[in-house]
């Protein structure tokens, strides 16, 4: 069964485009699964208190993790997050 869930929260659908695969390939390179979503709906991210700050990474329901604002996150970057998650034992 799969434990793991991760949200993209962007407001920019060609970026969420972009991440999506980005982020299956780091997945796929810490032999993890997880369920992806995407959220890109203006009240959810002014709701909270993402609008000027996407894209933004939420992993189960956990703090959100933000790297660069206005920029694609890089299946590198997604693979060191969650390098670090692991690490942390958040991964488990």
């Amino acid at each position: 069964m799969n434990d793991i869930e991760i949200i993209i929260w962007d407001d920019d659908a060609g970026r969420i485009h972009t991440m999506e695969p980005n982020l299956r390939v780091a997945l796929r390179k810490r032999g993890l699964d997880a369920r992806i979503q995407t959220n890109c709906e203006p009240p959810l991210l002014a709701r909270h208190g993402l609008t000027g700050n996407t894209p933004a990474i939420q992993v189960n329901g956990g703090d959100f993790w933000r790297h660069t604002a206005g920029e694609a996150i890089s299946a590198d970057q997604f693979e060191a997050l969650l390098g670090k998650l692991q690490s942390w034992g958040l991964l488990d």
